[in-house]
């Protein structure tokens, strides 16, 4: 076994490789292990080449945005890639019975595609609600209902959340919700209808984006790592310790390299698996209730200049297998040939949901079937198709994961040189511009924790908590 650098960050993600940037700019000394052959974890852009063409169509792993939330993570994105991250303006919709209607939704909009009545029915039920006072229960449908009133809630976003995560949204938790539930209240519905101009913009309609799709940011935070202190295909298999810190960690089943100070982006249960001895029974039970949604992504490529001019379309019927399509020329046109366009479709499911486990021609030929029934393809303008499965895509945040998460954090806590950062090893609902920023928080918790403890070895503090937003 080699002695290593006094930092092991354990996942290429954007969280792990921000904590690499944040580390190397106040020369802390430290590597990087990712399990795939490239960085970038669940935010990289993936290439397609159809026949006949030279160049190839890129399309990422989900709808990313990079919303300008954090500004100090914003601008190590700009100080990195430059001109190449672009400020971007389109809007999103949801279909509904073959309409497209604003996301997030406005009254005059909802006048126009659902009908007066409709949405006199949900401005009555949005009184209601509002009247009845905040929810008491902290399940994601009661905070729906209370913000948009049953009829807007069932219509636009419990149906479809059922479909996303896979569990009832009375056993969601509200984070669930994030920035999508805002927006629609009753002081706007009431200034709209008396004639007054909302203000009302849509949420993900502006962000920033590279040119060359969202993986660069990740391929911007490598490079300012440094090659040497990046390994690819060093899949995690083992986490060695004593009951109090992390010894070592096996790579790929064969290789063990000695750890003094570990972030961890590793997926949480997947971290706790992996220890050795083994966490007591009661600890592993914890972490298998907890659960990822995985994320089938189906993209067409398309021999048409463009489908749409939006950013997102969102499919709240849940007969309709997919949750979200994105059409990503209008993110960037790099990301297709010229006079070519494409299609992704997401499509939600557990890792033993039959989907998942369906082979991808089977997946291929479903989701295009149902794609030119829905007229957004034809037939002959399809190029070509691909598959791509991404794994422990969202954690799923049910009502009772907080007490399994608890249990665990009270027993990782014990390890005094662990860190846990990003979406996956927080099991938490966060964003690029968060585990930027997480990357950052690591970086001055063990600088704090060094300076507090000079002269002996440097516990580490409890694992950085993170925006759930």
């Amino acid at each position: 076994m080699n002695e290593g650098p006094e930092l092991t960050i354990l996942g290429g993600g954007p969280a792990g490789l921000a904590a690499g940037h944040f580390a190397r700019a106040r020369g802390v000394p430290f590597r990087i292990f990712e399990a795939r052959a490239e960085v970038g974890g669940n935010a990289r852009t993936l290439s397609f080449r159809a026949p006949g063409l030279d160049a190839p169509f890129l399309f990422d792993t989900g709808a990313h945005r990079f919303h300008d939330r954090i500004p100090g993570s914003t601008r190590v994105v700009q100080d990195l890639l430059g001109p190449d991250l672009v400020r971007i303006d389109v809007p999103s919709r949801i279909s509904y019975r073959g309409r497209l209607v604003r996301f997030p939704l406005t009254p005059i909009d909802l006048c126009l595609k659902l009908g007066p009545l409709a949405v006199l029915r949900a401005a009555t039920d949005l009184a209601r609600a509002r009247r009845a006072g905040p929810p008491s229960s902290g399940d994601f449908e009661s905070h729906a209902v209370h913000r948009y009133g049953r009829t807007i809630a069932e219509t636009f976003l419990l149906g479809y959340s059922e479909k996303l995560w896979g569990v009832p949204c009375r056993r969601l938790g509200r984070e669930v919700g994030g920035q999508r539930t805002r927006g629609l209240d009753l002081r706007t519905l009431l200034k709209e209808w008396m004639g007054s101009r909302s203000s009302h913009t849509h949420l993900d309609g502006a962000f920033f984006y590279p040119r060359g799709g969202i993986g660069a940011i990740a391929n911007a935070l490598a490079q300012s790592c440094g090659a040497e202190r990046v390994r690819t295909e060093a899949r995690v298999t083992r986490v060695s310790h004593d009951g109090r810190v992390l010894r070592s960690v096996e790579l790929n089943g064969t290789e063990s390299v000695d750890v003094e100070q570990v972030v961890s982006t590793l997926p949480l249960t997947r971290l706790v698996q992996a220890l050795d001895p083994p966490a007591p029974a009661e600890i592993l039970e914890s972490a298998r209730s907890l659960r990822f949604r995985n994320l089938l992504l189906v993209m067409f490529a398309i021999g048409k200049e463009r489908m749409t001019p939006y950013g997102s379309i969102y499919f709240a019927d849940s007969r309709v297998p997919f949750t979200r399509m994105y059409e990503p020329k209008n993110r960037s046109l790099e990301m297709a040939p010229p006079g070519c366009t494409s299609l992704v479709v997401e499509i939600p499911c557990g890792a033993d949901d039959a989907t998942w486990q369906s082979d991808d021609d089977a997946i291929l030929a479903r989701t295009r079937k149902q794609l030119v029934s829905m007229r957004w393809l034809r037939e002959p303008e399809i190029l070509g198709s691909c598959v791509q499965r991404i794994g422990h895509a969202y954690p799923v945040l049910e009502l009772d994961s907080d007490v399994a998460l608890r249990i665990l954090w009270e027993y990782l806590e014990r390890f005094e040189n662990l860190v846990m950062a990003g979406r996956n090893g927080r099991f938490a609902y966060t964003h690029i511009h968060d585990m930027i920023e997480a990357g950052r928080d690591t970086i001055r918790v063990l600088e704090e924790r060094r300076a507090r403890f000079q002269g002996g070895r440097a516990g580490l503090a409890p694992p950085v908590v993170t925006d759930r937003s």
